[in-house]
């Protein structure tokens, strides 16, 4: 049995999609939003009748909770799918026939590869768990505590598309994503990650004029919405447009890693990937670099540890990771 959340309420056999009523749909969802969890008895009347529940609602549960276990049985699954625990119900849901449970370990994979050094594979594994959804979470879901969890699963989903696209800004591959960037700017946006990452692709695919015009778009949607300017990173991104900062290119072809000399022992690099589009910085780079300056006379400088400060939000992070990469070869 294949149970999916990833889009409307979903339960099939192979081919067979099986539906269920109204009262057992909304049970099934909230159950499956915290599989293999128990799930109060009151929070399953809030989801079915919010606010207004009648004064039978545990009896009417109840008969909720035995009809849908004969149509998942009736369907190829077990009644034992769904198990009253003391506090609650809880669904006792096998995490590869939950397209959830699928989706959050591929993106969670995919992030490990990123950060070890492997934005391909993780590119890959973003992708197959991207592939998982089927539109928005639980859409068309008749409750409002269905419809607050699934604003958070669709955040997943949006979070896990901008990861994929840095993996594959860091491999190079900007002609592949710019009709994807496209549509998921028009769909939300007040994301500014997103309006860099299209500006970014424009500018490395030879459309210098349509990432400059990209840019006023955003910032006069910003600017009429919600009154705000763009943000510091976006105003970087224009002006390193703007004056064709070297520092927006990557190479042509990804990066491929050399054969291990068998004559010397493999040490892993496991920086997070570099920041797509970081431009501007340069004071703040040279001090970083400043701090490997080693004696005149050649001799081993004492180890500095070194602290970047400043108010969240700015790039603290950013600034570290691709300052990392630029000296990369200096640790060996």
């Amino acid at each position: 049995m294949k149970l999916g959340i990833l889009g409307p309420l979903l339960v099939s056999v192979g081919p067979v999609e099986f539906q269920i009523a109204r009262r057992e749909r909304i049970l099934l969802a909230v159950l499956l939003l915290h599989a293999n969890r128990t799930v109060s008895l009151e929070r399953v009347v809030d989801a079915i009748w919010g606010d207004r529940p009648p004064a039978d609602s545990t009896g009417q549960v109840h008969s909720s909770v035995y009809r849908l276990r004969k149509r998942l049985a009736a369907a190829g699954g077990s009644s034992e799918i769904i198990v009253t625990d003391p506090a609650g119900y809880r669904a006792r849901v096998d995490p590869q026939s939950l397209d959830l449970a699928q989706f959050r370990g591929l993106r969670n994979q995919a992030r490990a590869a990123v950060t070890s050094g492997k934005p391909d594979e993780g590119r890959e594994l973003y992708r197959a768990a991207l592939d998982l959804w089927r539109g928005r979470a639980l859409d068309g879901m008749d409750s409002d505590v269905i419809r607050h969890a699934a604003a958070g699963l669709d955040e997943e989903h949006l979070q896990a598309a901008e990861e994929c696209i840095e993996a594959e800004l860091s491999l190079g591959r900007s002609r592949e994503v710019v009709a994807e960037l496209t549509e998921l700017v028009g769909q939300h946006p007040h994301r500014e990650g997103l309006h860099r990452a299209l500006m970014l692709v424009l500018y490395r695919t030879g459309r210098q004029a349509d990432a400059l015009s990209a840019y006023r778009r955003a910032r006069t949607l910003l600017a009429d919405e919600l009154g705000l300017d763009p943000g510091p990173e976006l105003q970087r991104l224009h002006q390193a447009i703007l004056n064709r900062d070297p520092e927006l290119d990557l190479p042509a072809d990804p990066v491929r890693v050399k054969p291990a000399d068998p004559g010397r022992s493999v040490v892993p690099r496991e920086l997070p990937a570099d920041v797509a589009g970081f431009t501007g910085r340069g004071d703040a780079l040279k001090a970083l670099d400043g701090l490997l300056a080693g004696p005149v006379d050649g001799s081993l400088a004492p180890v500095v540890i070194s602290a970047i400060a400043g108010t969240a939000g700015i790039g603290k992070t950013a600034l570290a990771v691709h300052w990392a990469h630029r000296v990369r070869d200096r640790f060996p």
